[in-house]
């Protein structure tokens, strides 16, 4: 008999003790007496308590523990390996490791313990199968030790199943985020906080920048290496910033391998660890190259006539300003020439609207080729062009410059098939004799045009206060004129027309007429350049056509059946290709005879477009209407009067 029990030292302690208790007997099996043995077992008894804790403590662990041996045989697990892998310990300490990993056979296990051996710790990733079939991928801690000579692994296994799923949703994720990066305009690029190593770049920065990606990662800071020269400095400064808080947007210039220049919007932005510090910068660069052509393109067209290509009015008035501060400062002279084609509404209304454009453009390109780099010519209306001369000496470089458009225009233009011959009138101001101020400077110039243009055109002008005065009266006498028209201010007066031979009044020329209800009467040659200019004598022409058929209607009915009706037609009248289906128009509204009225145009007003009319005036005879061709023989060119179905011409002795 065996018993393990506690007993108490003279000194008072108490310790461990097995008791072992025989019973001899005699040769009858009779029992003689007992002997007993006391045997201290403190020493034991702690050391099985000690193993007793720790194998509590280890079943206490939620991870797997195996114990293994050189073949693989499982010699020990825990009590978390046996609920994780659904088999019992029995179970589990009948098995080897290629029962349980699926991925490792027994010469890959052979393989693994000679590594173990070797290293004595190895961690790995592998997968095991549960008894139900189940795969769990796990990571294991392999730790070699040896104990009596004999070589074990120590294996701890964690199920990593959530980690699994967390990288494989990162991988897909990644993944698609590089599907996305390589398949975008854009570059998307990842770097490290110091910028100075490169942990991504997306392909497009190859086809952006003309290098290869490749170069990037071996030296990521050689893209700066492409900016341009004027652009440089603000970069570096948006790297440094960068570099700091993690951020910057900047646009600027490349230039690629091949020379050409590229625009690029680059935006860096931080990127935060779990504890809120920046420990990655990324950005994206997107090449803008187009914007910023169109940008540009939209730009020109706002301060560029879309025609010729010449400043346009904005610029012209921008770049005027900038010269008068220069001429006040530097007390230079500045000149602004004001230049208008002479009669280019009749090109435009005989050729079409194509045939005009093509004349300015020209016309422009002309008038370019005489100036300095330094002077501006801007077109400023349908056939208007300011000219800016900064920094000559006298009011002479000025005439010398404008005389020098004048001749440069004088050669023909050939423009769809016509040879066209075009001059122009210039008015000129001076900086700062006549104003320092743009628009007055412009007006003073545009004075002075009104004056080249009534001096018979194709010549130049200066303003002066005088001619300002003049040119004010002229326009007061043009907003009168327009509200005499709706005022009744206007008459005719009807002049005889005698018969010298018979002595008989044969018919009646209508002379226009205007009474000014403050001036009183205003002579005709005083107003009707005014109406040719202008353009008001479209409409009084047919106000007096209107007045003097529906006067000739009056005398008809009243039996005079052949008195004529006479009746001036305009330069600007014959100018009009409308003419012809206009009076037809009136005779047919006032009932007048075509026979009655009879049209008298000068020699010179036919010549300014004689081809139109020739066709004009014989559209007019075929109606029955009768043509006087008054001072023919006057103009240089000789009108062929031939070619018209005249009735009547006066020659100019």
């Amino acid at each position: 008999m065996q018993i393990e029990k506690r007993y108490r030292h003279q000194n008072g302690d108490y310790f461990w003790a097995r008791l072992t208790t025989s019973i001899v007997r005699g040769r009858n099996n009779q029992p003689l007496y007992f002997v007993s043995q006391i045997e201290d077992i403190e020493e034991r008894k702690k050391s099985d308590q000690s193993i007793a804790l720790l194998n509590f403590a280890i079943n206490q662990v939620k991870e797997c523990i195996y114990l293994l041996d050189g073949k693989g045989r499982i010699r020990y697990v825990n009590d978390e390996t046996c609920h994780t892998m659904g088999y019992s310990r029995d179970e589990l300490m009948a098995m080897s490791v290629p029962e349980v990993d699926p991925d490792t056979s027994q010469e890959v296990w052979n393989e693994h313990w000679q590594e173990l051996k070797q290293e004595r710790s190895v961690r790995l990733e592998t997968r095991h199968k549960t008894k139900n079939g189940r795969i769990i991928p796990v990571e294991v801690n392999a730790n070699y030790f040896e104990y009596g000579g004999i070589g074990y692994n120590l294996a701890l296994t964690h199920d990593i199943t959530e980690r699994k799923a967390v990288e494989i949703a990162l991988r897909e994720q990644e993944e698609r985020f590089r599907q996305l990066a390589d398949n975008i305009e854009e570059v998307v690029w990842l770097t490290d906080l110091a910028m100075g190593h490169l942990l991504y770049i997306s392909p497009a920065y190859q086809s952006i920048w003309g290098r290869s990606c490749e170069s990037l990662y071996d030296k990521p800071s050689s893209w700066l290496e492409t900016i341009h020269p004027e652009d440089i400095n603000n970069v570096s400064q948006a790297v440094v910033q960068g570099k700091i808080t993690g951020e910057y947007d900047i646009e600027f210039r490349i230039i690629r391998p091949d020379s050409t220049i590229r625009h690029i919007h680059q935006r860096a932005f931080p990127i935060l660890n779990e504890a809120g510090d920046v420990y990655r910068i990324a950005g994206t660069a997107q090449d803008i190259t187009e914007r910023k052509e169109q940008e540009a393109h939209i730009e020109y067209l706002a301060y560029h006539d879309s025609l010729t290509a010449l400043p346009n009015r904005l610029l012209t008035m921008d770049r005027l300003g900038h010269a008068i501060t220069h001429a006040t400062r530097h007390a230079d002279v500045l000149a602004v020439l004001f230049l208008d084609l002479d009669r280019f509404k009749t090109i435009n209304d005989s050729l079409g609207h194509q045939a005009g454009d093509l004349l300015l453009q020209q016309v422009g390109s002309r008038l370019l080729g005489v100036l300095r780099e330094e002077d501006t010519i801007g077109r400023v209306g349908g056939d208007e062009f300011l000219i800016l001369l900064p920094s000559i000496n006298t009011p002479d470089d000025a005439a010398h410059v404008a005389q020098k458009l004048l001749d440069i225009l004088s050669p023909p233009f050939m423009v769809v098939g016509h040879q066209l011959h075009v001059n122009a009138s210039i008015g000129i101001s001076l900086c700062p004799r006549d104003a320092v101020n743009a628009e007055t400077l412009v007006k003073y110039a545009d004075t002075a045009l009104y004056l080249a243009k009534e001096q018979g055109r194709g010549v130049f002008r200066f303003f002066s206060p005088e001619l300002d005065d003049r040119v004010h009266a002229r326009l007061q006498l043009e907003n009168d004129l327009r509200n005499a028209m709706h005022t009744n201010q206007l008459y005719l007066h009807y002049q005889p027309l005698m018969d010298l031979a018979t002595g008989e009044c044969i018919g009646t020329e209508a002379l226009l007429r205007w009474s000014h209800p403050k001036i009183g009467f205003i002579s005709p040659a005083t107003f009707i350049p005014v109406a040719e200019e202008t353009g008001l004598i479209l409409p009084i022409g047919d106000w007096v056509l209107r007045t003097a058929c529906l006067q000739a209607k009056k005398w008809f009915e009243a039996g005079k059946t052949n008195f004529r009706m006479a009746v001036n037609l305009s330069r600007r009248q014959l100018d009009y290709v409308g003419l012809a289906t206009d009076i037809r128009r009136i005779l047919d509204e006032t009932g007048c005879p075509a026979h009655l009225l009879e049209l008298e145009v000068t020699e010179s007003s036919a010549m300014q477009n004689p081809e139109q009319a020739i066709v004009i005036l014989n559209s007019l005879h075929e109606m029955g209407i009768c043509l006087a061709i008054d001072d023919y023989g006057t103009a240089l060119s000789g009108f062929k009067i031939h070619h018209v179905l005249a009735d009547r011409a006066s020659i100019q002795r």
